[in-house]
């Protein structure tokens, strides 16, 4: 979203529903809801989605600027471990039956070359 100019209320939305998401998911499979509070949980994720220090948001950032999923790689230089992890939760989503609508649309953004 950064990459394509969008707003912190935008950003915020999105990061709210995907948090969501991943709630579902982890009940689903019969984690513990209070484990999503954490550091591991919310902590990690507020870290993921908003520091230019992290591997994801940057991979994220140059990808919404419009570089293909390889530019972005080139870009980067380091692994953003989100990438392999989407088809993983894409399939874990299937498993479960759980609808995570953002996971799946990001999963269909990086598995794009």
């Amino acid at each position: 979203l950064d990459g394509k100019g969008a707003g912190l209320s935008e950003r915020a939305t999105v990061l709210t529903n995907a948090f969501a998401e991943a709630k579902n998911l982890v009940l689903a499979m019969g984690g513990e809801e209070d484990s999503l509070y954490g550091y591991a949980g919310i902590g990690d994720l507020m870290a993921t989605c908003f520091s230019p220090d992290s591997r994801n948001y940057s991979f994220g950032r140059y990808l919404g600027s419009g570089l293909s999923v390889d530019e972005t790689a080139l870009m980067l230089n380091s692994v953003a471990e989100g990438v392999p992890t989407a088809s993983i939760i894409g399939n874990l989503a299937k498993k479960y039956n759980v609808k995570m609508p953002i996971a799946e649309t990001v999963n269909k953004l990086v598995s794009k070359k």
